[in-house]
């Protein structure tokens, strides 16, 4: 029979007289015998407290278990106590210690142990309890700094977007009429502007104004855009070498002539004007190309990776009040969340490779920050397209191997 025992450092301690060689050796043997069984009881007293606390979670959350499991294995439980479990009653045990956890699913032992309201447990669990009550705290505050950082990045992207769209729109009508006035002056040389070529004039002139001011408007909206993603530098006009030495030789020619310092005043002046313009539009184009560049790059992989991410906390969030609902949540499954989370960025920079505007497919309705949200949440989705992409290069091998 199985009997109580104490444990080995007690045993150890224990003051032994002096023996010869022969009893010293029997003596280990007894030793060694007898910690094995204090092994065993220690995991027989271990599983019938979890006994206690499994049939206290079958009771109190309304789950069904057969009378006989749960009679038998308290009567297996009292016969350890009294000292009477022999090796029968205890394979009996464990039969019915493993029906008792089948009827616990969903739910596990584990799980039970670390987000259970048992008393069993509360005191000798409190700090396993403690940190896995803390893991939607700390998921949900992950998942708001990432609909944060989304949100920013997504507005910043849209005004950048929209901001380009309208300058260069404004750019393009500001140059037609522009022409038309250049064409109507070209006409007041040759011969006089009637009355409707005058008004026309001067309607374009007004158009003329209020363009140039709305298009330096949202110039200035586009460098201040610019300047985010710079950190705070500026947009400097850059010029060629040959444009250097076009600007010095012309000014060197201007201040070199023979005419008047008064007639060379109005020569430098209009020189650099000419030399601002040119400034100004440097600066505009390297602005545009280089916003254009960054709208690029935030729609091709930052804002995917973002939506991602945002799909893979969803499902987290979503797995975590399930698990905590159902009771299987362990501690254990974060590796599998914090996994899913970093398979969800990765899916959704992949996403616009599989999901691309060139590649037709019923996916093209919707917009790439979409499917790169539905990939990070249900990352079969990419997987599927991926399977498909190999079987259409799977027939193509086939038929070169067959003409080889």
């Amino acid at each position: 029979m199985l009997e109580p025992c104490d444990t080995i450092e007690t045993i150890k301690s224990e003051r032994k007289p002096r023996q010869t060689s022969g009893s010293r050796k029997s003596s280990v043997d007894q030793q060694i015998s007898h910690s094995t069984d204090c092994r065993l009881n220690k995991t027989l007293n271990n599983a019938i407290k979890e006994v206690d606390l499994m049939i206290s979670f079958l009771s109190t959350t309304g789950k069904q278990a057969p009378q006989k499991v749960i009679k038998s294995i308290l009567e297996k439980k009292h016969l350890f106590y009294k000292g009477e479990l022999d090796y029968q009653h205890e394979a009996d045990f464990w039969l019915y210690y493993n029906q008792l956890v089948l009827h616990l699913q969903p739910a596990t032992l584990e799980s039970i142990k670390e987000i259970g309201n048992s008393p069993l447990i509360a005191t000798e669990n409190a700090k396993v309890i403690k940190k896995a009550k803390r893991v939607p705290f700390y998921y949900g505050v992950g998942v708001c700094i990432m609909i944060l950082m989304t949100v920013t990045l997504q507005t910043y992207y849209m005004i950048g977007v929209e901001v380009l769209a309208k300058t260069n729109q404004l750019f393009e009508k500001r140059n037609a009429i522009k022409l038309k006035l250049s064409i109507l002056n070209d006409n007041v040389k040759e011969q006089k502007l009637t009355e409707i070529q005058q008004k026309t004039s001067t309607k374009l002139e007004d158009q003329y104004e209020v363009l140039d001011q709305e298009f330096d408007a949202n110039r200035n909206i586009l460098f201040e855009w610019n300047s985010f993603w710079r950190m705070g530098a500026p947009i400097e006009a850059i010029f060629s070498d040959y444009d250097e030495f076009r600007y010095n030789s012309k000014k060197n020619q201007i201040k070199s002539s023979s005419i008047d310092d008064e007639e060379k005043i109005p020569l430098l002046v209009k020189h650099e004007a000419y030399r601002k313009l040119n400034s100004s539009r440097s600066k505009y184009f390297r602005s545009k190309l280089s916003s254009g560049y960054v709208i690029n790059l935030l729609e091709a992989y930052v804002l995917p990776l973002l939506f991602g991410c945002l799909g893979a906390f969803t499902l987290v969030l979503r797995s975590i009040y399930n698990a905590f609902k159902n009771t299987t949540f362990t501690l254990r499954s974060c590796q599998d969340y914090n996994l899913r989370i970093v398979l969800g960025a990765v899916t959704g920079i992949s996403s616009g490779i599989f999901f691309s505007d060139s590649m037709p497919s019923e996916s093209s309705q919707f917009s790439p920050m979409l499917i790169a949200f539905l990939i990070g949440y249900n990352v079969d989705i990419l997987f599927s397209a991926m399977d498909s992409a190999a079987n259409r290069l799977l027939p193509q091998k086939k038929s070169k191997n067959k003409e080889v």
